[in-house]
């Protein structure tokens, strides 16, 4: 199991791989979860939220004012650590809210 909380929502990422999110869904954050069961990862960052799946790929979804979505492609060829990246955005979601 894993959790990641923000301040409005949060998300549980349960043993088969499935994330489950609750709270405040005002941007697609909770209700727009993709049903995919390979998620070894999530990071909940201020309205959204990005996992990471067994083959290295990033599925994110929710709020995407600042372009931390659509920047996500560019930010994953600059780290090599998947991990640390999706890390990383949570973080840096977390510090310019």
């Amino acid at each position: 199991f894993q959790v990641s909380l923000g301040p409005l929502f949060g998300c549980l990422l349960d043993r088969e791989g499935y994330a489950e999110c609750w709270g405040d869904d005002d941007h697609g954050q909770v209700s727009d979860v993709p049903p995919d069961t390979d998620f070894v990862q999530v990071s909940v960052g201020y309205l959204h939220v990005c996992g990471l799946h067994e083959d290295g790929a990033i599925s994110c979804w929710g709020g995407d004012f600042e372009g931390q979505l659509q920047g996500l492609v560019e930010f994953r060829e600059l780290v090599e650590d998947v991990g640390t990246a999706l890390l990383l955005i949570g973080a840096a979601a977390h510090a310019s809210a």
